[in-house]
């Protein structure tokens, strides 16, 4: 994950550099590039929220339910570790016409 930050910053740098030249086509194309490396930073920047969210997610239920779970499993696979656990759980449902004859 860091290195794909790293990266996109270095991309950034370079664009920026692009942009300073006298040549009107690497200007454009460092401009273009600068743009959309910004927007890949922001993404990125957002999604790294999300990624440490899973880590502190992860860390509340192994301690709670005892589980072995990464930070890797949570974010990539959150729902499906819901959805698992959503499976196993039993249900007893209990109708209040049982006690009654019929």
């Amino acid at each position: 994950m860091i290195l794909i930050g790293v990266i996109i910053v270095i991309i950034v740098i370079i664009s920026a550099f692009a942009i300073e030249r006298d040549n009107d086509m690497l200007q454009m194309v460092g401009g273009v590039s600068l743009i959309l490396s910004g927007l890949a930073l922001l993404t990125y920047l957002i999604f790294l929220c999300f990624y440490v969210g899973a880590g502190y997610k992860a860390d509340m239920l192994n301690r709670e339910f005892g589980t072995e779970y990464t930070q890797q499993e949570v974010f990539w696979a959150g729902g499906t570790i819901e959805e698992v656990r959503q499976m196993k759980r039993s249900r007893y449902e209990i109708y209040g016409d049982l006690l009654r004859d019929k």
